[in-house]
């Protein structure tokens, strides 16, 4: 236990540290060949768009394309890896059980991509309006010597709060399609637990010498729950 425990701990600091270091070059290359497009293009571009909106793509965005791929890469790539050993683990005790493991895979993938879709729409609209907020508050702090003599401050106040209030509800969107997504897959994980019991049953009692045990039966079940996890993480 203490050798394994030193091994996988190793194993993961390791990870982290490569990640890390891909992560931020890939940041730091992102941003930097952002900058030298930036300068490249034309004014009449700048005069179309707003500085708050492209700060945000420079910073924020590229600070989610680092977190994936510290934070997720090594998630999706364990994930395969356990998704796999669990499908040959199966297969190897029982074809049956097998088939139906593999069988629920393309059914996730269909109910994830649907959602996807949506949740995609979701987030691009709320990455512009964070970038509304950005301008907002740039152009505020870069005018505050007018706002302050005229005593706009009220005026600015209630435009930035309907910006923020669009942000808000486009955030509680996401969040919806995001619950509504995890709900389909519970049951859908139900619905394979319970194809599993049914099928296990029958290779106990309905076939002659039983194919399997009762407590590989309950073995099946906990690897089909522990298969959902690696999926969705992939998903």
């Amino acid at each position: 236990i203490i050798g394994m425990a030193m091994i996988n701990s190793f194993g993961d600091s390791l990870a982290e540290i490569y990640l890390a270091q891909v992560g931020r070059t890939l940041g730091y290359n992102l941003r930097e060949e952002l900058y030298k497009h930036l300068q490249r293009l034309s004014l009449a571009f700048h005069d179309q768009r707003r500085t708050g909106d492209i700060l945000t793509r420079i910073t924020g965005d590229v600070s989610e394309v680092e977190d994936f791929i510290i934070g997720s890469l090594s998630d999706i790539i364990g994930s395969l890896l356990v998704l796999a050993g669990t499908l040959v683990y199966l297969f190897y005790q029982s074809w049956q059980i097998g088939l139906v493991a593999t069988l629920i895979i393309p059914l996730m993938a269909v109910v994830s991509h649907h959602f996807a879709r949506q949740i995609k729409v979701a987030t691009k609209q709320q990455r512009a309006r964070e970038g509304d907020l950005a301008t907002a508050t740039q152009e505020m702090l870069s005018s505050i010597r007018v706002i302050q003599t005229y005593s706009q401050g009220d005026h600015e106040l209630k435009r930035f709060a309907e910006v923020n209030e669009r942000n808000a509800g486009i955030a509680l969107q996401t969040a919806k399609l995001q619950a509504r997504f995890s709900w389909v897959m519970k049951v859908l994980e139900s619905l394979a637990i319970s194809g599993v019991v049914w099928l296990g049953l029958w290779l106990i009692h309905g076939v002659q010498p039983p194919a399997i045990t009762v407590g590989t039966l309950v073995l099946f079940i906990d690897q089909i729950r522990n298969m959902f996890k690696p999926t969705r993480k992939i998903i």
